[in-house]
């Protein structure tokens, strides 16, 4: 959801009139032509009359504009300090630049950013976050981070920060130990469940795959996970499911059919 911050007229020193006089207390006016006004905006009543002489600053009226129909705008009447007053048909309408729009921007922009400009994000939770580039302060749960190229992190501790190591085997042409390269941990964690998927379908009667931890399977006997006759493959049955910052895992192929690429993901917590 956005800010919902004021916003400038759609072009310079937009000017328009009252189509109809207002009372004091109107929350609604009509003016003749509102095409180049936005809203939520900030407008002033009354500072100048109609051959562009100023007026008294006690006549003048600031108001918020909340919403455009055709030519009618919903306003909320006398800020930045002014008057709620009526005003007469003709009376001249100008957008214009108020400490209270300032102030709008102030409040929303300051709180986020350093003095030499770096964002600065504080929040509890945020469910869905994709970005390319960005530095994170006090915070306390990332639900789903998709980091494009690095993570870097400095601070005490960092918790929940799912693990997904993914091995890509160009071929799986022959069997072979240590077909996926050995991978260290950065943490300690659980393992979730493993997913295999082929580039084609198999036509051998079985395919395995064996993660190891330490150079040791994390499958119980009999429950590595089994391509048979098709491209994917996904288990849950992991006997070793803890591992520890500096555990390194790697990928065995210890049977193959025919020339087919695999990738072989682990999924952590």
């Amino acid at each position: 959801m956005g800010a919902n911050l004021s916003r400038a007229s759609k072009q310079e020193n937009v000017s328009t009139t009252l189509s109809s006089g207002i009372t004091d207390v109107a929350v609604t006016m009509d003016v003749t032509d509102a095409t180049q006004l936005n809203y939520p905006s900030y407008l002033v009543i009354d500072r100048v009359d109609a051959s562009g002489t100023l007026k008294s600053t006690s006549l003048w009226e600031y108001v918020k504009v909340t919403n455009i129909v055709g030519n009618t705008l919903t306003i909320t009447r006398a800020q930045g300090g002014s008057t709620g007053q009526a005003h007469s048909s003709g009376a001249v309408v100008e957008a214009v630049m108020t400490a209270a729009l300032q102030e709008e921007y102030y409040a929303a922009f300051n709180p986020e950013h350093t003095a030499t400009g770096g964002h600065v994000m504080s929040a509890a939770t945020i469910a869905n976050l994709t970005n390319g580039l960005m530095a994170v302060t006090s915070m306390a749960s990332i639900y789903i981070l998709h980091i494009s190229n690095s993570l870097n992190v400095s601070g005490a501790s960092v918790s929940g920060l799912g693990l997904n190591p993914t091995w890509f085997i160009s071929s799986i042409g022959t069997s072979g130990k240590n077909a996926g390269k050995p991978m260290a941990m950065p943490r300690g964690g659980a393992w979730k469940f493993v997913n295999v998927t082929l580039s084609g379908n198999s036509s051998s009667p079985s395919v395995y795959f064996d993660i190891n931890k330490n150079f040791a399977s994390i499958f119980a006997t009999g429950t590595r996970p089994k391509v048979a006759g098709g491209t994917f493959v996904s288990t849950a049955s992991i006997a070793t499911q803890t591992f520890n910052q500096g555990d390194v895992f790697n990928v065995d192929l210890d049977f193959a059919g025919n020339d087919v690429a695999a990738t072989v993901t682990l999924a952590g917590r």
